[in-house]
C-alpha cells in the first residue's frame, strides 16, 4: 500500500467512526508501524 492510499485509509477510518481509534487497530488496518502512521497524521495535519 503506497503512501497516499495509507492516508485516504486512515481518513475514511478515522471518519467513520465515533470514538477514538486504538493504535494497534490503525496499525493492522493499515498494514504499517507506528512511525509510519505518526507520519501519515503529520501529513494529515494543517
Amino acid at each position: 500500500m503506497d503512501r497516499m492510499q495509507r492516508i485516504y485509509k486512515l481518513h475514511r477510518i478515522i471518519s467513520s467512526r465515533r470514538h477514538p481509534v486504538p493504535r494497534t487497530v490503525l496499525e493492522q488496518e493499515l498494514e504499517c508501524s507506528r512511525a509510519t502512521i505518526k507520519r501519515i497524521i503529520k501529513a494529515l495535519a494543517p
